[in-house]
């Protein structure tokens, strides 16, 4: 009898074993047809539906208690192995707790205010890490990552005064290197929607922006985003409109503090955008990229076929080649930077 179920027990792993390899090939085939990575095609195909993210927004009462299980845990700190790495210093400012991570030879002298995403709503996770590790690796820039007010607790007001503050507290960087200001999705926004009100309170502007699956449309009023939203399994067109009217408060929509999409960017620093097809906000960096061409704005528009929402903090082989195309960005554009001529026009309130 033991003999059987050794025999057949080793039969079935057999048959497991078979399977995953035809599982691997068949992905591989399909990597290569798609022109992804198979790491790549696992993480957009298998990975991130079973993350099931797009679960805390399919209603008002499904996002208030993902909210409150994301305030229970609380935002992710620097790993360990990242504090082996890297020169990481914590302090609080303007009421924020915020990292300052550096490398620990060798630094460019550039800086780059990082703010994570989260639909306005969320602490940062941990990937916002791995994230920062590349930026900094690929840069030798210190990135400066605040956790800035959220919604509901807090609205855009809160938000843009606490993160002003700081930028202005890092103006001083301008005098032996470069400023830059970047952000993912909700803090992709956030980034451009402060860049517009500075330049109109002739603050001076950052060196260029980096915008990772930028949220520019708190309206996600572009048809075309529903028909994205097939693909997409981490944002839904509802969802994205739900996280905007918490932060915007008794602001439309439509404002350019929520949804900067909208205003003039003419006079902005250039700014990079790296966006995957599978992902909603495809649109906001599409309809940004043409205004930024209306405007007369430099804009780099990287876009990924078959990725996903923020894949850029993914330990993949297209993350990591946006992240490359990152550190390119901020290295050209920090030595260009004496050499800019931004124009400052005025922006209708």
């Amino acid at each position: 009898m033991t003999k059987h179920v050794k025999t057949a027990s080793g039969t079935l792993m057999k048959w497991i074993a078979g399977g995953a390899v035809l599982g691997a090939g068949e992905l591989a085939v399909s990597a290569a047809r798609s022109g992804l990575s198979i790491r790549g095609k696992l993480a957009a195909s298998a990975v991130v539906p079973l993350m099931r993210r797009r679960a805390r927004f399919k209603s008002s009462e499904a996002l208030d208690r993902a909210i409150a299980d994301n305030r229970r845990q609380g935002p992710a700190l620097p790993p360990d192995a990242m504090k082996r790495s890297f020169t990481i210093v914590e302090e609080v400012r303007h009421g924020m707790r915020t990292f300052s991570v550096s490398p620990r030879h060798g630094g460019s002298g550039t800086t780059i205010l990082y703010l994570a995403g989260g639909g306005y709503t969320f602490h940062p996770i941990a990937p916002h890490w791995t994230l920062v590790a590349g930026l900094v690796e690929r840069s030798g820039a210190t990135v400066v990552l605040p956790f800035y007010p959220l919604a509901p607790e807090a609205t855009w007001k809160e938000g843009f005064a606490a993160v002003t503050a700081l930028y202005r507290d890092l103006e001083h960087i301008r005098d032996d290197g470069s400023l830059f200001v970047g952000g993912d999705s909700a803090g992709g926004g956030l980034a451009l929607a402060l860049a517009q009100q500075w330049q109109m309170d002739a603050v001076p502007l950052p060196t260029g922006l980096l915008l990772f699956s930028p949220f520019c449309d708190g309206t996600a009023s572009d048809p075309a985003q529903c028909e994205i939203a097939k693909v997409d399994h981490m944002l839904s067109v509802d969802g994205v409109r739900e996280v905007a009217r918490r932060w915007a408060g008794d602001l439309p929509l439509n404002d350019r503090r929520i949804s900067p999409l909208f205003a003039s960017i003419a006079g902005l620093p250039p700014m990079l955008v790296i966006v995957g097809t599978h992902d909603i906000l495809l649109s906001d960096a599409d309809r940004l990229h043409d205004r930024a061409i209306a405007d007369d704005t430099i804009i780099e528009l990287h876009r990924y076929p078959g990725m996903f929402h923020v894949f850029v903090a993914a330990s993949i082989p297209e993350g990591k080649r946006a992240l490359e195309q990152a550190g390119e960005f901020v290295r050209r554009w920090s030595k260009k930077r004496d050499c800019l001529d931004v124009k400052q026009p005025t922006l209708q309130r």
